[in-house]
């Protein structure tokens, strides 16, 4: 049992970290493969009696511990099996092997009250409480996979010391140690799978009630699914959304002190040759009309000034009689 344990155990590992897709054929014989193992290992444990109704924690054996997770892994490998018709079977199986798991490790004493709180909880957290368990189921995940590793590589250390004659294997206290680390390890396995459990019963209870709700759909309607209403309601245009007086009266306070450019420089100039106040590149001489008409009124306005000016400048330099009156010019000298 033991060696069959380690080889499905061993093989869970390796498609648990798999980067094939979910539905990829070895991968799935790989799965059918290892459930297979699992249950077998199973049937074993249930015979061999490893574990009594009223017996402790600390009742348990190490080397037993390990078989608490049966359950846990015969569920993720269930979760696993793509078969889209017995989807719903095997969200069911899966919710029961994760639930015993659970049940098991609670009259153990071994389960976070985290965790108890969320396997117990009826009905569904506020967003922000989800959200806030989240974190903290995060931060717990965090920690425990750090001593995880502690653990395990100071079991691999302690092995290959042994090996290596560096620790005596006879040793009492030796075997001690080598208990407790095994000990600690299986337990902080544990604690990672009753976190994962809690969450996987969670996501199977929501996408169980999905799919029975598609079923009862297909049963109303003669085992298929109803048509999609047909939307008659005719189509929206592009429409461009306008900021409301808040976010625009929010824009002046953050805005700069100095009013801020409408158009660029470019956009100004062709707004001003559409309306003629400029003239259009190529024809710099030319001007509109309108102003072609206040041109030529400028300059018979600055001509006729001109004429006066030389009028009154002749009139200053001949004064009033001056001239031949009463023949003086041809009478003097």
């Amino acid at each position: 049992m033991n060696e069959l344990y380690a080889s499905a155990r061993a093989s869970y590992q390796s498609i648990d970290k798999s980067d094939l897709p979910g539905n990829d054929p070895n991968l799935q014989r790989d799965i059918a493969r290892t459930l297979d193992q699992m249950l077998q290992v199973s049937s074993l444990a249930r015979s061999a009696t490893l574990f009594s109704p009223n017996e402790q924690l600390e009742d348990i054996s190490s080397s037993s511990l390990k078989y608490l997770l049966l359950d846990y892994y015969i569920g993720q490998l269930t979760l696993k099996i793509t078969n889209a018709e017995f989807r719903l079977r095997y969200l069911r199986t899966a919710i029961d092997c994760f639930g015993s798991f659970i049940d098991k490790a609670e009259e153990l004493g071994i389960v976070p009250k985290e965790d108890i709180e969320s396997y117990h909880r009826e009905g569904k957290l506020k967003p922000e409480l989800k959200r806030e368990e989240k974190i903290n189921r995060a931060k717990r995940e965090k920690e425990t996979e750090a001593r995880l590793k502690q653990y395990l590589m100071r079991v691999i250390k302690r092995k290959q010391d042994r090996e290596s004659g560096v620790l005596n294997s006879d040793s009492k206290s030796e075997v001690e140690e080598d208990d407790e680390d095994e000990r600690k390890l299986e337990l902080t396995y544990i604690e990672i799978a009753i976190r994962k459990a809690v969450e996987e019963i969670e996501a199977c209870k929501e996408e169980s009630s999905m799919l029975e709700q598609i079923e009862k759909m297909k049963l109303d309607h003669g085992g298929k699914l109803p048509k999609e209403p047909q939307n008659d309601l005719p189509r929206f245009q592009n429409f461009v959304m306008l900021p409301n007086d808040r976010s625009r009266l929010k824009g002046k306070v953050f805005g700069p002190s100095y009013p801020l450019p409408t158009m660029t420089v470019e956009e100004w100039g062709e707004q001003q040759m559409a309306l003629g106040n400029i003239p259009a590149p190529g024809s710099v001489n030319q001007l509109p009309k309108e102003q072609e008409k206040d041109y030529d009124r400028d300059e018979d306005d600055d001509r006729k000034t001109m004429k006066d000016r030389s009028w009154d400048d002749w009139k200053d330099d001949h004064p009033s009689g001056d001239g031949n009156k009463n023949d003086n010019y041809f009478r003097r000298g």
